[in-house]
């Protein structure tokens, strides 16, 4: 676990004072990108697992050493359509920044248009220990006019 990172730590005084909460369960976080972009080009997806706090700068995040390394969190990834159905599947096989699990192979695919897709976080077999708030995240997918 890794908290205490953003935001103000210390306080003045005990009633001001941020609340750590250290265990689960964990709410899995898009990092660096809270948007798509419809545009050619791979891009990284970063994917953090945390747990809020009181407050700004209380948040905990859970360590990429929590996961054995054979273990890749997948994102599947629902994208809005005007036609058939869509979706892809994005492994995590990188780690890096204490928290962070995540590919540089992403891109938009294809055929998909502006609207809101659904990200379902898949954890291996061995991450049954890792108790999540959700296993869905709501992103909006945007022209690039739009950006």
């Amino acid at each position: 676990m890794y908290a205490g990172w953003f935001g103000t730590f210390w306080s003045a005084s005990s009633k001001d004072a941020p609340i750590l909460q250290l265990d689960g369960p964990f709410t899995p976080k898009l990092l660096r990108m809270q948007k798509f972009t419809i545009s050619p080009g791979k891009e990284r997806l970063s994917l953090g697992f945390i747990n809020p706090g009181s407050g700004p700068g209380a948040d905990s995040r859970l360590s990429i050493d929590a996961l054995p390394l054979a273990s890749v969190p997948v994102l599947h990834v629902e994208w809005p359509t005007e036609g058939a159905p869509l979706r892809t599947s994005h492994p995590l096989p990188q780690r890096c920044c204490y928290w962070d699990y995540y590919t540089t192979e992403f891109e938009v695919p294809d055929g998909v248009i502006p609207g809101e897709a659904t990200v379902s976080v898949e954890l291996p077999a061995g991450a049954s220990q890792i108790e999540l708030t959700t296993k869905e995240i709501q992103v909006p997918v945007l022209a690039p006019a739009e950006i």
